[in-house]
């Protein structure tokens, strides 16, 4: 497919501008013009083959030795790169960062039905059947949740800055 040149854009945008009645008939392309075909007589190609295509010389290297000089202010000009040490995860690591939200949504959730037993009274509320000790007990294992998930939080926060930055 041919790629549209700016004449090609203009005319389309003018076509989506105008209204729907006014639209013009879409015009065929015109077709790009055949490319020359050159014939070569069979003595000139035979010429052309016959010459050797000279490789472009890569100039020689000095004999002189580098000025020692030079190559110790360049290296010395130069900041030194550590690699940094492959640091290893504290067992256990991957388990407290998955646990870390679980115990925030959990928590949330706990709380929040709790909330819900306390603010709406309806009879389409389906938690006012709870006894008040369910309610009691979401609040304090929300809760617990939410504090767990502060440990965790605190932990993984300590260890990661003991271990030092993450390589990259």
């Amino acid at each position: 497919m041919p790629v549209p040149d700016k004449d090609d854009v203009a005319r389309a945008l003018e076509r989506l501008t105008s209204g729907p009645g006014s639209a013009p008939t879409p015009q065929p392309r015109p077709r790009a013009a055949p490319t020359p075909q050159v014939r070569v007589s069979p003595a000139v190609a035979k010429t052309t083959a016959q010459k050797p295509v000279q490789k472009a010389l890569r100039p020689a290297a000095p004999n002189a030795a580098p000025d020692q000089s030079l190559s110790a202010a360049i290296s010395a000009a130069r900041p030194k790169v550590t690699e940094p040490k492959a640091r290893r995860p504290a067992p256990g690591m991957g388990l407290r960062r998955t646990l870390i939200p679980i115990l925030l949504t959990g928590g949330f959730l706990l709380i929040a039905m709790a909330v819900v037993r306390l603010a709406w009274n309806s009879i389409d509320n389906p938690i006012l059947d709870l006894p008040r000790w369910v309610v009691i007990a979401m609040v304090s294992l929300g809760t617990v949740c939410w504090l767990l998930a502060g440990a965790n939080m605190f932990a993984v926060h300590r260890s990661l800055q003991k271990a030092g930055p993450e390589p990259t």
